[in-house]
């Protein structure tokens, strides 16, 4: 038996993975690493919990009688830490969310960050690494922090999964990362699969040491104090999407905190981000397209008004939207947090008649929904794809979502993936694909 950990935002999720079958049984939950969001926009983890909780786990599995083969991982992507020759952190997790900017408190000295690192690169080397420039990819907020004086020299970077997992295996040297896992920082040449020299020199990263890529589910170390083997980790987007066993022939759309919409692609599409995927594949996708981050922000403001807690809010929003045939004229921009969407949400054309958190709801579902099918037509302008895939709790358990899905892609079919162990059950298929413990399949 083989562990599957999917190490997200707030919690640790645990399945039993059966090589042979490439299925996955009992999952569990484990509590995580609460972030630390700082007024000055960082966002970060503390490496050392999260490190000891992942092995606090694997350790009382093995202590109550489990015969563990090895261990698969996944995990949230876009977040970065550097440790030292001896493989100790030196710096914090910084997660996905990060938006520090060292010369954002300084009126005079202030300058747009994203700027700062366009004009670095240039169009050509975004276009190569992804296409992807935000705050929060790591060649963005390593740009920031180093340009606030965070040290490189010396210095191996990591992403949140391949440190878990290089350190698991007692590797300080000699470190892996899987590609899919990466190309997340925004310093990979994604069509070539290596590291994307030009942009380490560009942004000042030239002295960091870098972990090798690899393409396929490799070793990278066994445990010290088990001899149990450790897989390099996969990026979570692209697990999942095996694992829900995503077709050529249609369209991804995950809805959960955040949102994403992909295909499978051999080469990148116009004006869209290119991530890595299995197989000598790509992904051409959307990402950071506000969903349940933002539905909660609706939802907690209703509740500190009405003296509730979120989750008897939620409660009320969601019973009371089934007696809604169509929201009322009211426009909701949901954009509430820092997006390629925008940064600052609007709500307009209140009324007394639906000025109420039921409404606002709805109708910034509806907004979510119309940049679904905006972007549908940019991954798909032939329209030679029939079928979207949906999965993510938002948009198969809430009966609005769906019945507001299949009516906006009435001319596809629209398949529901109602399990949420999806970034696990990728795990098990890579699993078996590769035969690990035998002879990889040919």
């Amino acid at each position: 038996m083989f562990l599957a950990i999917d190490i997200g935002g707030t919690y640790l999720k645990i399945g039993h993975c059966d090589v042979g079958t490439g299925t996955i049984t009992n999952v569990t939950r484990r509590g995580g690493v609460e972030p630390l969001i700082g007024l000055d926009g960082k966002a970060e983890l503390d490496p050392v919990e999260l490190l000891a909780k992942v092995r606090l786990a694997v350790r009382e599995i093995v202590a109550g009688g489990e015969v563990v083969d090895g261990v698969l991982l996944t995990g949230q992507m876009h977040s970065w830490v550097l440790t030292n020759v001896r493989g100790t952190p030196v710096s914090p997790i910084v997660t996905w969310r990060d938006t520090y900017n060292d010369l954002a408190d300084n009126s005079e000295d202030s300058e747009d960050l994203l700027t700062s690192v366009s004009e670095c690169l240039g169009n050509h080397l975004i276009e190569s690494s992804g296409n992807e420039l935000r705050h929060g990819i790591p060649a963005v907020s390593l740009f920031a922090r180093t340009r606030g004086g965070l040290s490189t020299q010396g210095r191996t970077l990591h992403t949140l999964t391949s440190f878990v997992a290089n350190q698991l295996a007692g590797q300080s040297n000699n470190c892996l990362i899987h590609l899919t896992d990466a190309a997340a920082l925004g310093l990979v040449a994604v069509e070539h699969g290596n590291w994307n020299r030009e942009i380490i020199y560009r942004l000042g990263l030239q002295q960091l040491s870098l972990p090798t890529i690899v393409d396929e589910l490799t070793e990278v170390g066994r445990m010290p104090e088990f001899g149990i083997p450790v897989y390099v980790a996969i990026g979570d987007q692209q697990s999942a999407l095996l694992g829900f066993k995503l077709r050529r022939s249609e369209i991804s759309l995950n809805i959960a905190t955040g949102s994403q919409i992909s295909r499978i692609v051999d080469s990148p599409l116009a004006n869209c981000q290119t991530r890595p995927y299995f197989r000598n594949q790509l992904l051409a996708t959307f990402t950071h397209i506000p969903a349940g981050r933002a539905l909660n922000t609706i939802i907690g403001g209703f509740a500190r008004f009405s003296g509730m807690d979120d989750k008897d809010a939620w409660s009320k929003v969601l019973y009371r939207i089934n007696e809604i045939q169509s929201p009322q004229k009211l426009s909701v921009v949901p954009t509430f947090f820092q997006s390629p969407h925008g940064s600052a949400g609007t709500i307009s054309g209140l009324t007394e008649s639906n000025f109420n958190a039921e409404e606002i709801f709805l109708s910034a579902i509806e907004w979510i929904i119309k940049t679904y099918s905006q972007c549908v037509e940019k991954l798909d302008p032939d329209r030679s794809i029939r079928s979207i895939a949906v999965t993510g709790g938002l948009g198969t358990r809430i009966p609005y979502f769906r019945r507001r899905l299949t009516e906006t892609f009435s001319n596809r079919e629209v398949r529901f993936f109602d399990g949420d162990d999806a970034s696990l059950s990728g795990l098990a298929i890579l699993a078996y694909e590769y035969q690990i413990g035998s002879q990889k399949k040919k």
